[in-house]
């Protein structure tokens, strides 16, 4: 076990914390005790069906959301303050807010998004100046990956950010505008052991749309006008494209690509049409399961 292993439980207005090895000489503290499926892997739901022979065909292999049960003690200067920390731990997940889990050890911090499934258990225990509460909180992600860092990478298409190029004819003496500048790249590491999805905001005066690949031959195309002031995000998990609302519509070229466990990639952004430039901001999370 590291010696940090600390979780943090917030949904907004209200904030949980509890760790494996907590400072029991401080006034209040609490002792984290179980953690149903936040340690270890989680499997997948498939169908079988029966061959005509021996054994059968799996298909249709996918992990299903993460149910989650977290549980400790916690410990504190008597019934007021018990019945304080009881209505923070209540009301976490409360009308249906997203609740944030957060755990951090010696490797870093991993969290995903969850609601609350179910009731808390909430049993107090008070003597005299001081109190015990046991707890457990049961939690539903739908999705069930943990996520660590964040990764960025800005790219452009070539003269984006750049006036005009002189000379703005060619040998010829045709009026090309100049040559534009250097396309901008970087790299785009997934450090995790499991898929990383995009998030990209595609901004700039690319009238006719842009398209949007890995490096690697897989290309998401966007047949809309793109401004600076009407960007367009491109969710790739759901592959979905937004523009002050749904635009997936545009989407005709849906390659929608990840970075592989432990891998990385170098985004491409392209212009529609030519004299056009765009940038595009580009967010993956390290990624678990």
């Amino acid at each position: 076990m590291s010696p940090t292993d600390i979780i943090a439980i917030t949904d907004g207005p209200n904030r949980l914390t509890a760790a494996r090895s907590p400072d029991t000489s401080a006034d209040q503290f609490n002792l984290w005790t179980s953690s149903a499926a936040l340690d270890g892997g989680l499997g997948v739901d498939s169908t079988k069906t029966s061959r005509l022979g021996a054994g059968t065909v799996q298909s249709g292999a996918r992990r299903p959301g993460r149910e989650l049960t977290i549980g400790g003690v916690w410990f504190g200067p008597g019934q007021a303050a018990a019945v304080d920390f009881t209505d923070t731990l209540t009301a976490i997940g409360d009308d249906g807010r997203a609740v944030d889990v957060r755990r951090t050890t010696g490797v870093g911090v991993r969290w995903c998004t969850c609601r609350l499934d179910g009731d808390p258990k909430v049993t107090p225990v008070v003597e005299d100046d001081w109190a015990r509460v046991e707890w457990e909180l049961p939690l539903y992600a739908e999705d069930p990956h943990f996520y660590g860092a964040e990764r960025t990478v800005q790219v452009t298409t070539p003269g984006a950010d750049y006036g005009l190029v002189w000379p703005l004819f060619d040998p010829a003496g045709l009026l090309d505008w100049g040559v534009d500048g250097p396309g901008g790249t970087g790299i785009l590491a997934n450090t995790g052991r499991a898929e990383a999805w995009p998030v990209a905001v595609v901004s700039g005066n690319a009238a006719s749309g842009f398209r949007l690949g890995d490096g690697l031959g897989h290309w998401v195309v966007y047949r809309g006008a793109v401004t600076e002031q009407a960007p367009v995000r491109l969710d790739f998990a759901a592959g979905s494209a937004s523009q002050g609302g749904d635009r997936t519509q545009l989407v005709t070229g849906r390659g929608w690509w990840s970075v592989p466990p432990a891998g990385r990639v170098q985004p491409v952004v392209e212009s529609l049409q030519q004299g056009t430039t765009c940038r595009c901001d580009i967010t993956i999370y390290d990624t678990y399961i």
